[in-house]
């Protein structure tokens, strides 16, 4: 089954019981994985309890084609829900989920967990995306950038959430500071807010953001220094990307900032990478992305293109993932956390060149 609009936005709430299976794919990383997220939550899978979570990434699957089908069809030791979570960033080792999927809908396939598949994006003529949209107990969903006007609809919500209302002044600066990627936009916001500090504990007079606010909070700057840092550690320049990352933390970046922005780098190199494994030039890879590379960082971009290949970018994004995970779990603080994911990134890209 396809959804899409405000009928995905229904099922997100609600998912229709017959659905085992849920694709959820597009150019907007961050409204997948949060959408992932909250999907997971609603089907009892959040915890990190490895009886009731399985996570398989693309590596996992082309190692093992069989593995998806036997953790789908494994029951719970506890008793409780069970979920299987596959993220992928090329379709290389989707034709096992393709497969389940199809032979799940003629009834040809034990599943016993709900699956949840997270994937960038993919075009009406992909495998498994159309596995997905013809199965009866499975769902496709894209996930596409917001527009301006949502991603302020969204700043709005979380701001009143908090006590906050935005100045006639400040709605145009926030609306061009906000990233259309959900899960940056998301963090652009929380900062903001810890900016002009939680409800409890705000000033008296403090209750309105204005365009200074959003000066001081949301500058370009930050995220230039967030592109300096992954990008020099894409190179295999671990020093530039340490000082880089040092500077950043300094002037008040965010380490979790710096995470997503390996994200969203390594993603892209990923995606443009399979694009010229496919037949294409790195030139032509970088235009087909969505945005595309911007200019001045054209050529730092192509050179690594050319140095890495597929297999130690799958590499890079387990390692990305496993940086996330450890910011939220873990009590590690998040520049260790930050400064590790760099030096493992440039590691890599060392060995490749």
């Amino acid at each position: 089954m396809k959804f899409s609009g405000a009928a995905a936005e229904r099922f997100l709430k609600k998912p229709d019981d017959g659905v085992v299976a849920v694709l959820l794919f597009g150019p907007d990383n961050g409204l997948v994985r949060e959408r992932a997220h909250d999907l997971a939550i609603l089907w009892g899978g959040a915890s990190d309890d490895p009886f009731a979570v399985a996570t398989l990434t693309e590596s996992d699957l082309k190692s093992d084609p069989a593995k998806l089908a036997d953790e789908a069809a494994a029951m719970s030791l506890t008793g409780g829900a069970r979920l299987v979570r596959v993220r992928l960033t090329t379709e290389a080792g989707a034709g096992s989920v393709s497969d389940l999927i199809a032979n799940a809908d003629k009834g040809a396939a034990q599943i016993e967990a709900k699956i949840i598949v997270e994937a960038g994006d993919l075009t009406p003529r992909s495998k498994i995306r159309k596995a997905f949209e013809a199965a009866k107990t499975s769902a496709a969903i894209g996930c596409y950038s917001d527009s301006a006007a949502d991603a302020l609809s969204l700043a709005e919500t979380a701001l009143q959430q908090e006590g906050l209302s935005l100045s006639r002044d400040a709605r145009e600066p926030l609306s061009r500071a906000l990233s259309q990627d959900r899960g940056l936009a998301r963090q652009e916001i929380e900062k903001l807010i810890l900016y002009k500090g939680l409800k409890d504990t705000r000033p008296d007079g403090e209750d309105e953001v204005t365009a200074a606010d959003i000066a001081a909070t949301l500058g370009a700057m930050q995220d230039s220094s967030m592109d300096d840092i992954i990008e020099s550690a894409a190179l295999g320049d671990a020093r530039s990307a340490d000082a880089a990352l040092r500077r950043a933390l300094a002037a008040g970046g965010s380490p979790v900032g710096v995470i997503r922005a390996a994200s969203r780098h390594i993603t892209r190199l990923h995606q443009a990478r399979a694009m010229m494994d496919g037949g294409r030039s790195a030139g032509d890879a970088m235009k087909a992305l969505r945005p595309p590379v911007f200019f001045m960082r054209q050529r730092a971009f192509g050179q690594a293109l050319n140095n890495w290949r597929s297999d130690a970018l799958e590499r890079a994004a387990q390692a990305v993932y496993a940086a996330e995970k450890q910011a939220k779990t873990s009590g590690l603080p998040d520049d260790a956390v930050a400064g590790e994911l760099v030096l493992a990134i440039a590691k890599l890209a060392r060995f490749r060149r």
